[in-house]
């Protein structure tokens, strides 16, 4: 075994210990440079692909809105909801006139969920 003159210590523990500061300067480093990198990154608040889906509107000429919800919005709601890939609907209705938005999974296939 090889003493260091110094310390009197072997040689073999004063180069790990080298090296784990070595290791962890150079990671303090690292960490520094990709902190210092974060603003650079790109971010987009929009996707750039919008969810498959598709809007039905129906009119019912003089009837109020509540006898569109009654008699159509809600039979299309529940006949739309069977749909395989559906993720989200929403109806609105109005005097004389109506519209439901179906809003598809992302994984749906939109060849198969076309009526």
């Amino acid at each position: 075994m090889i003493l260091h003159p110094v310390s009197r210590c072997p040689r073999s523990l004063i180069m790990n210990k080298a090296s784990s500061f070595t290791v962890i300067v150079t990671f303090v480093c690292l960490a520094l440079v990709g902190i210092a990198l974060i603003p650079l990154l790109p971010v987009k608040l929009n996707t750039s692909r919008s969810l498959p889906g598709f809007t039905v509107r129906f009119s019912m000429p003089g009837a109020s809105s509540r006898v569109v919800e009654m008699e159509a919005a809600s039979k299309l709601e529940s006949m739309l909801a069977r749909i395989r890939g559906v993720k989200k609907l929403s109806s609105t209705s109005g005097n004389g006139s109506g519209s439901i938005t179906v809003e598809l999974d992302k994984h749906a296939d939109v060849d198969v969920v076309r009526f």
